[in-house]
């Protein structure tokens, strides 16, 4: 039987606080958005642990790391560098796909002013120092990601990991820690990268909402010359108006081409009619 080894089992306990921000008001911000009072998540990647994080992470073979502050040190295997190829995959492919994708799923209530922080660290195990900036100035964003490459050595194949470490009064996360695991990144950059994939692959040919599309135009009646042989127009021959068959007796969800074979599977008791019933209401020879 096959039993899930979950990462967060063998992870620290993540400490998070809440920090009280200030929102826009409801109604300011209605009339801002026009009638809405949200908006897109805005993320903002904190990367400077991808070039300097001593002691946590890999930038040459050989050296000394440990996976949480206080744990054991391990020794770096090649496959643990954070080359330039990897960091390029992180920063340039990977977080810009991922913040995108969560960017049109998630609305939030609108800040009024940028977003301050209040934790020095962020993450498990010690996590990640929180730039100065960050606790005073605050960040032009609704939500910040602090992004590491760190080596994974428990909980298995496990590529990646996060959690959140700060909440705002409402219990909304608005700082996270997300650790990516360096030997599930390609020591190589692709020379041919994918591009992202379209958000909207079908986009609507009616940009504005308030205006009603106009309903596709029907297609063209047959030309004459495809007509069955000796069969005049206006008699399902499919050059008379759509719908229509025999002496102009409509069809129901039938072109003209079709009218003239469904108007005769007539019910069996108008087959039992007399032929010359028959002869003048549905024009059979």
């Amino acid at each position: 039987m096959h039993t899930h080894d979950c990462i967060h089992e063998h992870l620290p306990r993540l400490a998070s606080q809440r920090t009280p921000q200030r929102y826009v008001a409801p109604e300011k911000a209605a009339a801002a958005e026009g009638g809405g009072t949200a908006q897109a998540l805005r993320i903002h990647v904190s990367a400077e642990s991808l070039s300097s994080d001593p002691g946590r992470a890999c930038f040459a073979e050989g050296e000394s790391y440990s996976a949480f502050e206080g744990g054991d040190e391990y020794t770096c295997a090649s496959a643990d560098v954070i080359t330039a190829a990897k960091r390029a995959m992180l920063l340039e492919q990977l977080m810009p796909q991922a913040t995108s994708a969560l960017s049109r799923l998630l609305r939030v209530q609108r800040l009024d002013g940028p977003l301050v922080l209040g934790n020095a660290r962020c993450g498990y195990g010690g996590g990640v120092p929180v730039p100065e900036a960050h606790r005073t100035a605050g960040v032009d964003a609704d939500f910040v990601v602090y992004l590491t490459a760190r080596p994974i050595d428990v909980g298995g194949e496990t590529i990646a990991y996060s959690g959140h470490c700060e909440q705002d009064q409402h219990g909304r996360p608005i700082a996270a820690h997300f650790n990516w695991s360096p030997r599930h990144l390609p020591a190589h950059p692709d020379p041919n990268p994918k591009p992202s994939p379209n958000p909207n692959p079908n986009p609507s040919p009616n940009p504005n909402p308030n205006q009603v599309a106009t309903p596709p135009a029907r297609p063209a009646a047959r030309p004459a010359a495809s007509r069955a042989p000796g069969r005049p127009a206006g008699r399902g021959g499919g050059a008379g108006p759509r719908g229509k068959g025999v002496h102009g007796k409509r069809v129901h969800g039938l072109p003209g081409a079709r009218g003239h074979a469904r108007a005769h599977a007539r019910p069996r008791l108008l087959r039992a009619a007399p032929r010359a019933v028959r002869r003048r209401r549905y024009g059979e020879i």
